[in-house]
C-alpha cells in the first residue's frame, strides 16, 4: 500500500533521465527555443493503491478536503481484505505480506491489520527516503500522467 499525490495538473518532468516530449535537439547554429516554466496546480487528491504480486487490487481516494484518519484507514483495510477474500475465492490460503509507511496516523490502526491476518513487512532502515515501489510504481504512473489536465477530482 503506498499514497501519493495526484495533481489536477502536474507539468512534463524528465523523469529518471529519460527523453521526454519536453526535450529538444538542435544543431549549434540554432537558437535555443524559449521554454516557460509551468507549475502544478493547487488542486490534488490522494490516491491510496493496493497491490498484488500481478496486478492493482484496489484504489482509494480520498475525498476533497479530507485528511487521512485512523477511521479511513482502517476502513480501507477492511475493503482490501473483503477484496483479497473475493479475489482468492478457492484458492489455497496463503499469507498476505502488508507493506505500509511509518506514518502515525496508520499506526493507530495496527489492531485492524492484525484482525485481517496480513503480516506487516517492516520499512527498511537502509531506505529512509523511498519505499521499494517508488523506484518503479509511481514513477511510470506519474510519468503517464504528467502534462495531462483534469478539471476536478472526478476526471
Amino acid at each position: 500500500m503506498e499514497e501519493t499525490w495526484l495533481y489536477h495538473h502536474d507539468p512534463e518532468t524528465k523523469l529518471l533521465g529519460l527523453l521526454s516530449r519536453s526535450m529538444t535537439m538542435k544543431r549549434p547554429s540554432f537558437r535555443t527555443p524559449k521554454k516557460y516554466k509551468a507549475s502544478r496546480s493547487t488542486g490534488k487528491i490522494i490516491g491510496s493503491l493496493f497491490w498484488d504480486n500481478k496486478p492493482v487490487v484496489m484504489i482509494e481516494y480520498l475525498d476533497c478536503g479530507d485528511t487521512v484518519r485512523s477511521s479511513f484507514y482502517a476502513e480501507q483495510i477492511k475493503k482490501l481484505h473483503n477484496k483479497i477474500g473475493k479475489i482468492r475465492r478457492g484458492k489455497e490460503p496463503k499469507t498476505v505480506l502488508f507493506y505500509q509507511d511509518n506514518i502515525s496516523v496508520h499506526k493507530s490502526a495496527l489492531a485492524v491489520i492484525g484482525n485481517t491476518g496480513f503480516e506487516i513487512l517492516e520499512h527498511s532502515p537502509y531506505l529512509s527516503d523511498h519505499a521499494p515501489h517508488d523506484f518503479y510504481l509511481f514513477s511510470r504512473s506519474k510519468e503517464y500522467l504528467n502534462g495531462n489536465r483534469f478539471e476536478d477530482d472526478e476526471a
